[in-house]
């Protein structure tokens, strides 16, 4: 290669080194204006929709999640002659059992679910003798209440347990414990009655501290 090559090789990448940085300043300015648009077309778009909301074109329930449908109330529980309703105010009827005319203690297996319990229990007697209702869960008695025609009105037929109660030291939750339900002469205190009709229905409650509402069972 003789000089005068060597020199229009040199003026070559020269001019080529010159125009190259300015290609990357022009790229990076195109960049720089292409975010400045998006940021001001986001900024836009939420003023809008503020606008909208205020003008009342548009509402908040069209982004609104739908929600969830609520438990659908337990049904009632009826045999000869006694019903226990699905739902007493906010208590929910967990688990019923209902004795035929005649018959003795009621005993039956309930899994407790919660320590906020209602008992309800109905009585039938054609005798003259004043009677009591006993309730025993696992060997313990938690209720001892009046048989009479009149549970329904009186209240005096309901025991609420709560979670303080001392049934709970060895009826824990979510297993099963034994339930007997049996009706007791007041006078000898003897248990049994053969015209008597026992029922209890166990309800769960979110709180105990309300008095029992009236008419239930029927």
């Amino acid at each position: 290669m003789n000089l005068t090559d060597l020199r229009a090789e040199l003026d070559s990448r020269a001019t080529s080194a010159d125009e190259h940085p300015t290609d990357l300043v022009a790229g990076t300015r195109r960049k720089i204006r292409r975010t400045k648009q998006r940021r001001l077309a986001a900024a836009l778009g939420g003023t809008a929709v503020v606008a909208l909301l205020t003008a009342g074109l548009l509402t908040p329930a069209l982004t609104s999640t739908t929600p969830e449908p609520a438990d659908p109330p337990p049904a009632d529980y009826a045999k000869d002659g006694i019903t226990f309703p699905g739902t007493v105010g906010d208590d929910r009827l967990e688990k019923a059992w209902i004795g035929s005319p005649g018959e003795g203690p009621l005993t039956f297996t309930w899994t407790p679910t919660t320590k906020n319990v209602v008992l309800r229990s109905a009585c039938r007697s054609t005798t003259s003798s004043p009677k009591g209702i006993r309730i025993w869960i696992n060997t313990r008695l938690v209720a001892e209440l009046e048989c009479t025609s009149d549970t329904n009105a009186s209240g005096e037929a309901v025991r609420r347990l709560i979670p303080t109660d001392a049934l709970w030291a060895d009826t824990p939750i979510g297993k099963p414990a034994r339930v007997r339900l049996a009706v007791v002469d007041e006078l000898s205190h003897r248990e049994g009655d053969q015209n008597a009709q026992l029922a209890l229905g166990i309800y769960t409650s979110p709180t105990n501290e309300l008095p029992a509402p009236a008419g239930t069972p029927t």
